[in-house]
């Protein structure tokens, strides 16, 4: 049982005592009332001059002692259902298909403690695949665009959250920026066909592309025929060079060179039961056992989304965890999607 389940059963439970609190009361007044003989009881005269407590004056105190257990028992429900639906997503592993040349698996992981990481599997050198991912306008100001949305409009097969991006506040719920469709600035540049799309902000200096149809990962190379923006490499000429991290939810892009071969991955995280994130380390020790040779961080936390074309429709592959909400999606700035070519399927 999860540490907001165990919270939310606590304040159902303190709300229900406290909703005993008046009848206890008045059950304990008239226990310690003494009976008194006929002829210790007051006349009607006195009696009519001391009246009980009217119902009104009961009330007041009654009423809002009932508020507050009411308060707490709804709140209790609300925390209690939230704690549920944290660790209810799948954990069955899963291997399959997408469309040639794009394998998809989910990887469970129980230790050190509960992970779900999802991984894209995509053969560059493949006719049929394409990369894609959207232009900036000027300064790299772009629409914000959730994942799911970015694979119905451009058809790709598969595609996950790449730049970061500014501004942003998840915070209250109620006027949480950005929302679908408000302009945001991504964090570094992008290259289509060739062509750069710098932003105000031009990030680290680090990216995953294609030059001349062979993928990269890293330090952005002079010339370039493909590129999305990254912030920090995890792994590096084969070797592990990710730095300590907490764990957290990620997204991560690899590259075997042997066999031009792109790795996306995502891990689900903050939510306890089903998926609590990953560590850099952790993330580069499984792109290095994949046979990656390089490795480059994207855009994590609430970000962390993969998404694909399953059957015709949009399918939402991980579990992302804006403002904490188990499977709502983060409105985002770019995003790196495999497309196929005409023809392929």
């Amino acid at each position: 049982m999860t540490q907001p389940v165990l919270l939310g059963l606590l304040l159902i439970i303190v709300g229900a005592c406290l909703a005993t609190v008046p009848p206890l009361v008045r059950w304990r007044q008239r226990a310690r009332r003494p009976s008194a003989s006929p002829s210790q009881r007051p006349s009607a005269a006195l009696t009519a001059e001391t009246p009980r407590p009217s119902l009104i004056e009961r009330r007041r105190v009654r009423w809002p002692a009932l508020g507050v257990a009411a308060l707490f028992v709804v709140v209790g429900l609300g925390v209690t259902a939230w704690g549920v639906a944290l660790g209810a997503g799948d954990r069955t592993p899963v291997e399959r298909s997408l469309a040639t040349g794009v394998t998809y698996r989910r990887i469970v992981i129980a230790e050190p403690r509960p992970q779900v990481v999802h991984l894209g599997l995509v053969d560059l050198d493949d006719p049929c695949i394409r990369l894609e991912t959207t232009p900036l306008g000027p300064d790299g100001v772009v629409e914000a665009e959730r994942t799911s949305d970015y694979v119905d409009r451009t058809g790709a097969v598969l595609a996950v959250n790449v730049a970061f991006f500014f501004p942003i506040d998840e915070y209250p719920h109620w006027s949480a920026y950005p929302r679908p469709g408000d302009p945001i600035t991504a964090i570094g540049p992008v290259v289509v066909d060739g062509r750069t799309f710098e932003s105000a902000d031009q990030g680290w200096g680090y990216g995953v592309g294609l030059t001349d149809g062979l993928a990269w990962a890293g330090a952005l190379p002079a010339a370039m025929d493909f590129a999305v923006p990254a912030r920090i490499p995890l792994v590096h000429d084969g070797v592990d060079v990710a730095p300590e991290s907490a764990a957290y939810p990620r997204t991560v892009a690899g590259v075997d060179l042997d066999r031009n071969r792109l790795v996306l991955l995502v891990a689900d995280g903050k939510q306890p039961g089903y998926a609590e994130g990953m560590t850099f380390r952790e993330a580069a020790a499984l792109l290095l056992s994949l046979g990656v040779d390089e490795a480059v961080e994207f855009d994590g936390g609430g970000s962390s989304t993969m998404a694909a074309t399953v059957d015709g429709g949009v399918e939402l592959l991980s579990r992302p965890s804006h403002q904490r909400i188990p499977g709502r999606q983060r409105p985002l700035a770019t995003h790196l999607g495999v497309v196929l070519a005409e023809g392929c399927s």
